[in-house]
């Protein structure tokens, strides 16, 4: 199992728990909570690797990826505000360096409980 160690920033704010749980379901991956929380035409854009288009197509993405030797997943700070929303985090591996990571995400409404695209920064790490 891949341990999760989730913000302080949460507090109160369900849009912040919704985003730090969809990083880490993202992370781990975990398709059918990623399914549950992202629009039909949601896109994923992993800048300098992949673009992806539609839950469907997402899904299939997340059920192909494997990491093995992910440890950890650490979420460092969360906020939102308005129709977005960003975690920010690193992937800690037990055989490799870690990579860092922000995720900025926008909602559907303001009520943040859907996501319309995600965008995702990684840098590798030591």
């Amino acid at each position: 199992m891949i341990r999760a160690v989730r913000s302080p920033d949460c507090g109160n704010s369900p849009k912040n728990r919704f985003v730090q749980e969809l990083a880490i379901a993202l992370a781990r991956p975990q398709a059918s909570l990623v399914a549950r929380c992202v629009s039909d035409d949601v896109r994923w854009r992993i800048l300098g690797q992949t673009e992806l288009a539609g839950r469907s197509v997402v899904i299939q993405h997340l059920r192909r990826r494997r990491a093995p030797d992910l440890a950890q997943i650490v979420i460092h700070h969360v906020a939102t505000h308005g129709t977005t929303g960003c975690v920010d985090g690193t992937l800690e591996f037990r055989h490799r360096s870690p990579v860092h990571f922000c995720d900025v995400y926008e909602f559907t409404s303001a009520k943040g409980n859907c996501v319309r695209s995600i965008t995702s920064y990684v840098v590798q790490g030591k």
